[in-house]
């Protein structure tokens, strides 16, 4: 029982990430990424000013910091595939 318990956090832990992973918002409007930078540490601290840049698949480079929080925020993309940077 221990194993398929594992097993089934481990799925909507995976599921939960997927879903934070896409972007969000309409084609009208333009996507938005979003997320969060935190440190390696078991209390999982923000890391403000670092900086994270995401790429489209055509090339076209986006850059922001991350502010107090770690958090960070693309808005206002065109439809696309986008590779994320740190």
């Amino acid at each position: 029982m221990n194993r398929f318990s594992f097993v089934l956090t481990a799925i909507v832990y995976i599921g939960i990430s997927a879903c934070v992973a896409l972007a969000e918002g309409n084609a009208t409007q333009g996507s938005t990424i979003r997320g969060e930078v935190i440190d390696a540490t078991k209390d999982q601290n923000p890391i403000e000013g670092v900086t994270v840049k995401i790429v489209s698949s055509d090339g076209k480079e986006w850059t922001v910091k991350t502010d107090a929080k770690g958090k960070y925020k693309f808005t206002n993309l065109p439809a696309d595939n986008y590779t994320l940077f740190r």
